[in-house]
């Protein structure tokens, strides 16, 4: 365990079963920054590794956040276009011929492909660097989405929806692995759900777009909703074109830092984390992960919880518009404040489970599950449409806490960057069943009340919550020694304050 002053660091030395398997110009990099600094690293302070982490969250985080807001603008489209012209000739069920039931398979062509290609995906990062697998797929998908604005009938859109579910195989799970590269377990937790709810301000300007593009409807022949996946598609080439520029792929090889802070970032990292002298692929560390039980238990947690939150995500907007408080074009702003309150609930929940350290991450986790689950059961048999309208808001709340303590919890108990990127991809990819299942589960006759999807979806959140609770019983040691260490770390850096202040007195 290395506290806040630094213990000295050898690289690659220090880790001789990982072999160095990068492009020529980064083997360069590599070599000048370790013989720069004659293999190691002086005592340093507690303040200068923060200032170091500063540098790498203004120069990483904003990137990957507008990564994934890109990606989750585009998975959530799909909600918006139906209630866009309901009941007129240019709504896109009426234009495509297409049912309510057949829309709510435009997941299941999508996921599917995901679910096959985001291991493989995911694995190609290490050889390929994280710069190029992330503008890859940006381009990639964002082609593949504007074509859906070409569909004639249900097959077109189907079509582009499919291979839209193969281009963005690897985008979340990738932005978790490469984030493992530059921070230490117990300090993920707030930039994981930092990028993460970029999912949620997605869902706000997915509604304010829905709300705008309204007004385009007809213009030049295109209807509103072909509007919506040109514009989203065009945003795809300026998104890519920031991804490629300023990403940085590795601590090694980042150009805003100084040798000495490369040599600290490095350093400070617990053996176990994700570095770029890892082997592009080590079968041996996946065979391990399949036989560790953990896989299947992290898997089936989020697979269930998703199951339950997903089918509400998809049809929300048409719930909402359902309840009739405004017009259905007004209606698409009430989409707004279950977002932004979930988004708050996310930072906060993130931010308390990584301040109160006596509390085991898993309880935060299985109390998240409890307010989603309660959220449900209330929705099944509450007829009051205000009422109605609030528990959204409530089990928005209890999703967005889920995750953001999942990934923290999960990161700690993998080793190397062929696990990491593995059981991401694998765990996250494998939960994705859930967006073929849960907008099923929303079926169009159950409407307006939906009783029994949400009664469903309170036994999928109980089976999450027993998930949850095995995962904490077979990673309990491992959670509370990362605990433990990050106890002795925040009380080095307060001694430090200490004699920092005395020294001045």
């Amino acid at each position: 365990m290395s506290g806040a002053t630094g213990h000295p660091s050898t690289l690659p030395e220090q880790y001789p079963n990982r072999g160095l398997q990068d492009s020529p110009q980064d083997d360069v990099a590599d070599k000048e920054i370790v013989g720069s600094e004659a293999d190691e690293v002086s005592s340093y302070t507690h303040a200068e590794a923060k200032r170091i982490l500063r540098k790498v969250d203004l120069a990483l985080i904003p990137v990957l956040v507008l990564i994934y807001l890109h990606k989750n603008m585009d998975q959530f489209i799909v909600s918006y276009l139906v209630p866009m012209q309901k009941g007129k000739p240019t709504n896109v069920l009426t234009q495509l011929k297409m049912t309510a039931d057949d829309w709510s398979m435009i997941t299941t062509f999508q996921t599917i492909p995901s679910v096959f290609f985001e291991v493989p995906s995911n694995l190609l990062m290490k050889k390929f660097g994280p710069r190029f697998h992330f503008t890859r797929i940006v381009l990639l998908w964002s082609l593949s989405g504007a074509m859906g604005a070409l569909a004639k009938n249900k097959g077109g859109l189907w079509a582009t929806r499919f291979f839209l579910g193969v281009f963005e195989a690897g985008v979340y799970p990738g932005i978790l692995a490469h984030l493992t590269y530059w921070y230490r377990p117990d300090e993920i937790a707030v930039r994981m759900i930092g990028v993460a709810t970029a999912a949620s301000f997605s869902s706000i300007f997915d509604a304010l777009l829905a709300w705008a593009i309204t007004y385009l409807d007809g213009s030049h022949g295109i209807s509103s909703w072909q509007w919506y996946l040109i514009i989203l598609g065009l945003v795809g080439v300026p998104v890519a074109a920031v991804v490629w520029l300023f990403l940085p792929n590795y601590p090694e090889t980042a150009r805003f830092l100084s040798e000495r802070e490369k040599q600290i970032l490095i350093s400070r990292l617990p053996a176990s984390s994700s570095r770029r002298s890892d082997a592009n692929w080590d079968p041996k560390a996946i065979w391990s992960e399949l036989k560790n039980p953990l896989i299947y238990v992290f898997t089936g947690m989020q697979l269930f919880q998703n199951i339950g939150t997903y089918g509400l995500q998809f049809w929300l907007p048409s719930i909402i518009a359902s309840f009739g408080f405004t017009t259905t074009q007004s209606s698409q702003l009430l989409n707004i404040p279950p977002t932004v309150v979930g988004l708050c609930a996310s930072f906060f929940w993130a931010w308390l489970s990584d301040q109160t350290l006596g509390i085991p991450k898993p309880l935060y986790l299985i109390g998240a599950i409890t307010w989603t689950m309660t959220s449900f059961f209330c929705l099944a048999f509450v007829k009051n449409k205000p009422a109605l309208y609030a528990l959204t808001i409530f089990a928005k709340i209890g999703s967005a806490s889920f995750f953001a303590v999942l990934w923290p919890w999960r990161s700690q108990t993998m080793k190397g960057a062929t696990s990491t990127a593995f059981v991401f991809s694998f765990q996250n990819g494998m939960a994705q069943w859930s967006g073929m299942i849960g907008p099923q589960v929303f079926r169009s006759k159950y409407a307006p009340r939906y009783t029994i999807p949400f009664m469903v979806c309170v036994i999928f959140q109980f089976l999450a919550g027993l998930t949850a609770s095995l995962g904490w019983y077979l990673s309990k040691d491992t959670e509370k020694a990362v605990r433990q260490e990050a106890k002795i770390r925040r009380e080095e850096a307060r001694q430090q304050k200490l004699d920092e202040k005395y020294e001045k007195s």
